[in-house]
């Protein structure tokens, strides 16, 4: 996971706190609007962190391992 990842998921944590942006639901419990909060905050991690990390990685300047390994294994076999 790439530096960006992680902010993001630390800011909308932190946002989606129950009391910072919103409240959901109104006159519900603590632990019921924590439960909500984070229904709400799972799924938007989910909808939105292929597309933060993605670039997150054409911005950083960091490579993958995966992709060092695998361009490392593409010119193995072309010296063969």
């Amino acid at each position: 996971m790439c530096y960006v990842t992680t902010f993001f998921a630390m800011l909308l944590f932190f946002v989606l706190s129950p009391g910072v942006l919103l409240s959901l639901p109104k006159g519900g419990n603590v632990m019921t609007k924590a439960f909500v909060h984070a229904l709400v905050f799972g799924l938007i991690f989910y909808l939105t962190h292929k597309a933060v990390s993605d670039w997150g990685k054409s911005n950083e300047g960091f490579i993958s391992v995966a992709s060092v390994v695998a361009s490392a294994g593409a010119r193995n076999t072309k010296r063969r």
